[in-house]
């Protein structure tokens, strides 16, 4: 039976981790990236992993530690992203996220 719990935890660890990861990617888009046209899409999608993730907070406080330590990895994986998709040199975009945890949870901040 702990087995079974310890793969089904890391499975969800790994579903938590690709939401951010999402999250990360159009925050980042819609942060640093001004000439890639932001899409309606993405809104809907930053909306809805902020709802998915902010729910997974608040019945797993602890999962919000886990966000906090994956956050830079995540934001790391959306700057190679952004360099590969615009042919950009990797140092083009900035090594640290231009916004907090608690502003990319926020469901009502969009960057500009």
């Amino acid at each position: 039976m702990s087995v079974f719990l310890t793969l089904r935890s890391l499975h969800f660890l790994r579903n938590i981790k690709n939401q951010i990861g999402l999250l990360g990617t159009l925050l980042f888009r819609r942060a640093c990236v001004s000439f890639i046209p932001v899409r309606k899409s993405w809104k809907v999608t930053i909306r809805e992993d902020r709802r998915r993730l902010t729910r997974t907070f608040k019945d797993s406080p602890s999962f919000k530690v886990y966000f906090q330590e994956v956050w830079t990895e995540c934001y790391q994986d959306a700057r190679k992203q952004a360099s590969d998709q615009t042919s950009l040199l990797l140092d083009t975009f900035a090594v640290d996220f231009p916004l907090t945890t608690d502003e990319c949870l926020d469901k009502d901040f969009l960057p500009d």
